[in-house]
């Protein structure tokens, strides 16, 4: 590029996109709430790893997450895969395989892993069947108007759209009173059917999703308002990412929260402090902060 454009500066002028940083910041939170990643060389072994010197509570919980899998095929979602740009999820995947590689010591036990994973799990496979089920959908509409609830339906959930897991749960746990019915219901809980109640979350598991939600909400509002404006924000970077890392801060050093949620607001901490390092790489941030101070200077 040096050679094409005279006076090209390179990275002293390269500015990232802070809505792709705030992507990977929560995608780094979910990680390890998602099917378990490989270690390299780690041959696949089709999610039994361990499984003979596992606990009978690791076994226990190992069944509750195939139980909830049933192979059923989300066809909005095989379309958002198929437009997903297949290069930016690889390198995305590649800078999260670097945060398990570099940062051994964020790695839970099996045991906090696995009850995140079937929590998760159970709100996200629930949204999918409410949604691809009218009579479901049409009965969760009817419990939440008895109950004077908001909504009617819980949010689709999208996998190549990480905000969405956000507003599943923040929905899910909007209409936590009205989902036990739903799932213990016997015409959704046939063989042959939906059986909507292994989806049952547990007080734990509602526990442990406001606890995740409450660190992934404000990433949600950061990215709608950056998406959303009509003018240039990179003045603000600097200070959205002050904001967020504190807020990652207090939910790492909160010894009362669960293990899975202070490990999940850690690993989001590591990842924005390699972009923020990155910053100093480039010269914009510092103009355009400075530009902003003496504008608003008396």
């Amino acid at each position: 590029m040096k050679i094409l454009i005279p006076g090209y500066r390179g990275t002293l002028t390269r500015v990232r996109c802070f809505g792709h940083i705030l992507n990977l910041v929560v995608k780094a939170i979910l990680s390890q709430f998602g099917p378990r990643r490989k270690s390299k060389g780690e041959g696949s072994n089709d999610g039994n790893e361990d499984i003979d010197d596992a606990s009978d509570a690791d076994r226990e919980t190992e069944r509750q997450l195939r139980a909830l899998d049933d192979g059923d095929i989300d066809e909005d979602e095989q379309l958002d895969n198929d437009v997903a740009d297949e290069g930016r999820e690889s390198a995305d995947d590649a800078v999260l395989d670097q945060l398990d590689d570099e940062h051994p010591e964020l790695v839970l036990s099996r045991a906090d892993i696995r009850a995140g994973q079937v929590a998760v799990k159970k709100v996200r496979y629930l949204s999918k069947k409410v949604w691809n089920s009218p009579a479901v959908r049409s009965e969760l509409a009817k419990l939440s108007a008895e109950a004077n609830l908001n909504s009617e339906v819980l949010v689709r959930s999208v996998k190549t759209r990480w905000n969405t897991v956000t507003e599943v749960i923040k929905r899910a746990l909007e209409m936590r009173e009205v989902l036990g019915d739903l799932c213990d219901m016997a015409q959704f809980n046939k063989r042959d059917g939906v059986r909507l109640r292994r989806f049952l979350v547990t007080d734990e598991e509602w526990q442990l999703l406001a606890q995740l939600h409450e660190i992934l909400e404000p990433f949600l509002v950061a990215t709608k308002q950056i998406s959303t404006s009509t003018r240039a924000l990179v003045h603000e970077v600097i200070p959205y990412i002050d904001v967020l890392t504190e807020h990652l801060d207090n939910f790492a050093n909160d010894e009362e929260l669960e293990p899975s949620v202070r490990a999940a607001a850690k690993r989001g901490r590591t990842i924005m402090n390699k972009y923020y390092e990155r910053t100093d790489e480039t010269i914009v941030y510092r103009i355009a902060m400075s530009a902003y101070i003496l504008c608003w200077t008396p």
